[in-house]
């Protein structure tokens, strides 16, 4: 999982690819599926694992966000695993320890990188009427 300002900077990256018009409904949908931490939703509702031949991805920019934040969390699951395997040592708490370490030095990176508190705030304010 990557955490929020690395999820939007993900998203900003490629809207371009997925054509994205509205970029409200869209960071907000890239942050989206995390709110679970907060809602309780089951982690499979939020992160479905055929996401990539779903065509529900594509219909809307909100489910267009939720598609990148998908994709950048299998992206840096598979790089994290690539450049740094070191942290796979250890079992369970010691390796969630290491690799959320690794993730907020990335995400205070990626905050660099853009004006976070815009996004952020049209996040928290946008509604998803389609779901």
């Amino acid at each position: 999982m990557v955490l929020e300002a690395s999820h939007i900077r993900f998203a900003l990256d490629i809207k371009d690819l997925l054509k994205v018009q509205d970029i409200d409904a869209y960071v907000s949908g890239s942050i989206y599926p995390d709110s679970r931490y907060v809602t309780e939703v089951d982690r499979l509702a939020t992160h479905p694992k055929d996401y990539r031949d779903d065509s529900m991805f594509h219909t809307s920019d909100f489910r267009k966000g939720w598609f990148a934040h998908l994709l950048a969390d299998d992206a840096q699951f598979v790089c994290m695993g690539e450049m740094l395997p070191q942290v796979k040592i250890g079992t369970g708490e010691e390796s969630w320890i290491k690799r959320s370490a690794i993730k907020i030095l990335q995400d205070i990176e990626d905050a660099k990188e853009f004006d976070l508190a815009k996004y952020s705030a049209l996040s928290c304010i946008y509604r998803d009427t389609e779901r």
